[in-house]
């Protein structure tokens, strides 16, 4: 009969103490049990520089040191805690089938997080088309509400609003309780002007909503419905209801679009007031309103003070986000300096616009139309040509 004999026969009295357990043992076997039991906090850590050197000096055990250090180079974590409990006679198939299974998942799961925050990150910095292939590519491991919410909301920033429907049609099948998926849905189906399905959603979420804020995103959403039916006054005592109950920027931008909208141009600056971080986008926004107003040196001084505050950068780093609302403001107010007759100022901003994105196609149009106003006909429609020829290419390649 043979019996199993430890990887080293000699004694050692210094323990290794694994960091996220704070347990110490003192040979490789109590090591092998400690991963077995603990493998999700501590499975990787007998890959590190200083287990190995307690392997081989203190265990006296340089050919398993190599043997464990072989294992670490695999990318898989599965794979390296798996063929480091091989190495221990103890663990065979049927105590390795189980913790397997679990490695695997444990395993999926950290990849669709790390693809989601991969995607989270380019549709914070004003890349959704990018954000929405990293959030499939998530998805393929297993159905997530997180991800199917996320992946929704890109879609939505690209006008996709039925594809962010059926999207967000299974997150809340996923969990029927999260007002937040509820009210996802329902903006889905209004944007994509299903208003039959968005009021039925609005009325279900009515059940979930716990705080002032809830019953106040309730209130926008129905007048985010009448907008779009085109009850614009009826919108406006939504989205003023809705701020009363809450404070939200967008309820501000939104009420103030739909005064300009009636024309009231006067009450929607004066609604605008009411934003309290007077950035970029207030000044944009206050801009447009001038502008509608037919105020232009108004509009320019608006979009004016607009240039330098790029949110969430350091002075002299722009986010491709950040990049392309600069160029947005640049371009905008070439648009301004041209109606307003400024024809020098036109060009300087529309180059400005496209020194940072010599693509910007908003910049380019700006400069063909300062050019026909200067009497180049033939450059202005060579620009022209050369935009539709852009938009073509894109359609194609979307």
């Amino acid at each position: 009969m043979a019996i199993y004999l430890a990887a080293s026969q000699a004694e050692n009295s210094v323990a290794y103490r694994f960091r996220a357990t704070d347990i110490g043992v003192y040979t490789v076997e109590e090591a092998a049990y400690h991963v077995y039991i603990y493998w999700q906090d501590c499975g990787d850590e007998v890959f590190t520089p200083e287990f190995l050197a307690w392997v081989r000096e203190c265990a006296g055990l340089p050919r398993l040191a190599a043997k464990i250090a072989e294992l670490g180079d695999n990318p898989q974590i599965s794979v390296r805690i798996i063929g480091f409990l091989s190495l221990f006679e103890f663990y065979d198939e049927t105590h390795l089938g189980e913790i397997r299974a679990s490695l695997q998942h444990w395993e999926a799961r950290k990849d669709w997080e790390r693809l989601k925050e991969q995607g989270d990150a380019l549709y914070n910095n004003g890349r959704p088309q990018k954000a929405v292939a990293l959030y499939r590519r998530a998805l393929a491991y297993g159905e997530n509400f997180k991800i199917l919410n996320n992946y929704a909301m890109a879609l939505m920033r690209l006008n996709r609003f039925d594809e962010a429907a059926a999207l967000l049609e299974r997150a809340v099948a996923q969990e029927p309780s999260k007002l937040r998926l509820w009210l996802a849905l329902a903006e889905s189906y209004i944007r994509g002007r299903n208003f039959e399905a968005g009021e039925a959603a609005l009325e279900r979420s009515v059940q979930f909503q716990q705080e002032p804020q809830d019953e106040a995103d309730i209130e926008f959403l129905q007048g985010l419905t009448h907008l779009e039916k085109g009850a614009v006054r009826q919108a406006l005592v939504c989205f003023q209801n809705a701020l009363e109950k809450f404070y939200e920027p967008h309820y501000v931008y939104s009420l103030a679009q739909t005064h300009a909208k009636l024309r009231a141009y006067d009450k929607a600056a004066e609604t605008l007031a009411g934003i309290k971080e007077k950035d970029r986008r207030y000044y944009m926004a206050l801009a447009g309103i001038h502008r509608a107003a037919g105020n232009i040196p108004a509009a320019i001084r608006a979009a004016e003070q607009a240039i330098g505050h790029p949110k969430n950068s350091k002075p002299g780093s722009l986010s491709s986000a950040n990049l392309a609302e600069e160029c947005e403001v640049w371009a905008k107010l070439a648009h301004y300096h041209r109606l307003d007759y400024d024809l020098p100022k036109a060009e300087a901003a529309a180059m400005r616009a496209l020194s940072l994105d010599s693509g910007y196609e908003r910049a380019k149009f700006e400069l063909a139309c300062i050019r026909k106003s200067q009497g180049q006909t033939r450059e202005y429609q060579s620009t022209l040509a050369s935009i539709l020829r852009g938009f073509k290419n894109g359609f194609r390649e979307g």
